[in-house]
């Protein structure tokens, strides 16, 4: 439900026990309301299998691609952070990436590859751009990985990708126990994520704050 089902902006809903996760009193509702992007972030390092400092590109700091530059921090790699708004890489910053890169400013593929010196050995594309899944190849250094989560569109020069290994991936419920321990062990942060919030009878205004970058949202938190 939620996904290929209507039913999750309703008030209430009914689900199975079996579908259901317990969430420790440590947990807040706020935090408990972030935990699939989490579950996503874990996915993809389970798959990614990183090295310790390998370096991992992430284009797109939104909630999704904060939360992957946290777990990558956690799995011991070293974080190149790219988005085009600066709160969100002061967001990034805090969290532990080596090294931002503001795209309107600076030539991402040639950044990566000045930090880097031989191209990123993960590259994550959490923007949800058409145009960033085209630089992929460009950024991953030969034999690398890429995984696609924000967008899966468009047109790839693999002939650039050097056996370089793609992969997408956007939903991983598996995961969920496992994001659930992270946040009630503190050891992602999501509450510095939620920018703004809004009762469900403000929903609308709610849809329309998280969709206007001008308002500078992150991640919008509807409440009862």
């Amino acid at each position: 439900m939620g996904i290929d089902k209507d039913g999750f902006f309703a008030e209430t809903v009914a689900m199975h026990r079996a579908s259901l996760i317990p969430v420790p009193d440590g947990v807040s509702d706020l935090e408990a309301a972030v935990i699939e992007p989490i579950a996503l972030a874990v996915r993809v390092f389970d798959l990614l299998k990183p090295a310790v400092c390998d370096w991992v590109t992430v284009i797109g700091q939104g909630p999704i691609g904060l939360l992957i530059t946290q777990v990558a921090k956690l799995k011991g790699c070293r974080v190149v952070a790219a988005d085009m708004w600066s709160n969100r890489l002061d967001l990034a910053r805090k969290f532990g990436a080596d090294e931002i890169v503001n795209v309107q400013g600076e030539k991402l593929d040639r950044k990566v590859g000045e930090i880097t010196k031989h191209g990123s050995d993960i590259v994550v594309e959490a923007s949800g751009s058409v145009s960033a899944v085209q630089q992929t190849p460009r950024l991953v250094r030969k034999a690398g990985k890429v995984a696609l989560l924000g967008e899966f569109e468009g047109r790839v020069d693999f002939g650039r990708a050097g056996d370089a290994l793609f992969f997408a991936t956007y939903l991983s419920p598996i995961e969920y126990p496992t994001a659930v321990k992270l946040v009630a062990e503190k050891l992602v942060d999501v509450k510095s994520l939620v920018t703004h919030r809004f009762r469900i009878s403000d929903f609308e205004n709610a849809l329309r704050t998280a969709s206007n970058l001008n308002e500078k949202p992150v991640k919008v938190i509807v409440t009862a």
